[in-house]
């Protein structure tokens, strides 16, 4: 049984990976509120439960959906930083989170940082 579960989730990742991670990256860059804020739940979603199976996406995704919007001074909107700022804090509410992304990214030499 134990190996049937393996199957699912290496399969649940992959199909994770092909589709909801394709449609994140390319929706990343559209200004629509709605799409912005959708893509951030998502994110958090992808952060509390597959964080350990989406290493490399993530470290893609949070510089895209979170540094973008905050050291970008003149294209993103109130709204958007906002809406980052919310995702910050959501994720600041999960201690282990913090220091899963910490020790995964920054303290990885082959990983990109995300808190420096």
């Amino acid at each position: 049984i134990l190996m049937h579960v393996y199957i699912f989730v290496c399969r649940f990742l992959g199909a994770t990976r092909q589709y909801l991670c394709l449609s994140l990256l390319k929706n990343s860059a559209l200004s629509v509120m709605s799409v912005f804020q959708l893509l951030c739940s998502m994110f958090m979603s992808l952060l509390s439960r597959l964080r350990s199976g989406l290493k490399a996406e993530i470290g893609i995704f949070f510089p895209m959906l979170v540094l973008r919007v905050l050291e970008n001074v003149l294209q993103p909107s109130f709204l958007q930083k906002m809406t980052v700022l919310n995702l910050l804090e959501r994720m600041c509410e999960d201690p282990q989170l913090v220091i899963d992304i910490f020790v995964n990214y920054d303290c990885d030499v082959e990983s990109p940082n995300i808190f420096e």
